[in-house]
């Protein structure tokens, strides 16, 4: 974690972890329209429970690379 923290300043990190929307394979390939095409397609599997299950994970990566 500290070769991240040498890389980008702290408050490009916050606000890359603000801006989390989603997760999954396509979270940095696809950009937020061509997300919401293929999702409204039905191409992108949507289950809420995955998504509940990587809130924790993302706040525990705030916690550990903002402390």
């Amino acid at each position: 974690m500290a070769e991240i923290r040498q890389i980008f300043d702290r408050s490009e990190i916050q606000a890359y972890l603000d801006g989390v929307q989603r997760g999954g394979p396509l979270a940095h390939t696809a950009s937020d329209e061509a997300y919401e095409e293929m999702r409204e397609a039905g191409a992108i599997d949507e289950d809420p429970v995955e998504w509940a299950e990587e809130i924790p994970l993302i706040e525990r990566a705030k916690k550990l690379l903002l402390a």
